[in-house]
């Protein structure tokens, strides 16, 4: 198998995985990553339409060498999210964009997401919130990588973003390592919400 092949094939792997793990959902989302001078990125409705049970023929490529001006019809709607990321930050190899529901509250009341633990070592003290923009559209992506490059390095491996009344965007090196972090960072969410409930 090559290796586009492989990274394919683990896309669709790690949706199902993300699925039964509750770390996408249903409501949306959208899993990317890097070959070579390609984004690779799952295509659009794989939720409502595919409910995530993906093949690799369904991945869509994108070039990165080449300005992503109309996004191809079966590729996912936040293409142009994605794009840009990964165009600008060249150590983040894979970005998963969630709809997670304990990331989701901290997003639709737009408070910053304090960490705790090695997502602290990983990320800093919090995750930020990104400006509004309408969703799937370029001025979304462009206020992302605007909140982006105000928390991170444009060398660094992983990064994190809650976006107001939308969900999150995770990246890492590698999409397990992006899964993690996810993981993670649902879990130190769930734990603040929690805390408040009890004290």
């Amino acid at each position: 198998m090559s290796k586009l092949a492989e990274l394919k094939r683990q896309i669709c792997s790690r949706s199902e995985f993300l699925l039964r793990s509750g770390l996408i959902t249903l409501s949306g989302g959208n899993i990317s990553a890097r070959y070579m001078q390609k984004m690779l990125i799952t295509p659009r409705y794989s939720a409502e339409i595919y409910e995530w049970k993906l093949k690799p023929s369904d991945i869509c490529e994108i070039s990165l060498e080449e300005p992503l001006i109309e996004i191809p019809q079966n590729a996912s709607r936040e293409s142009h999210l994605h794009y840009i990321i990964l165009k600008e930050f060249n150590q983040v190899n894979a970005l998963i964009h969630t709809h997670e529901r304990n990331l989701l509250t901290f997003a639709q009341l737009r408070k910053p997401l304090p960490l705790f633990g090695e997502s602290a070592t990983l990320l800093g003290e919090k995750v930020s919130l990104c400006g509004l923009a309408p969703s799937g559209s370029t001025k979304l992506a462009n206020v992302v990588l605007k909140a982006l490059s105000k928390n991170f390095s444009y060398n660094c491996k992983q990064l994190a973003i809650l976006i107001p009344s939308h969900g999150a965007l995770i990246g890492a090196e590698r999409l397990s390592l992006a899964c993690s972090l996810l993981a993670a960072l649902s879990e130190c969410a769930y734990a603040k919400l929690m805390t408040k409930q009890i004290v």
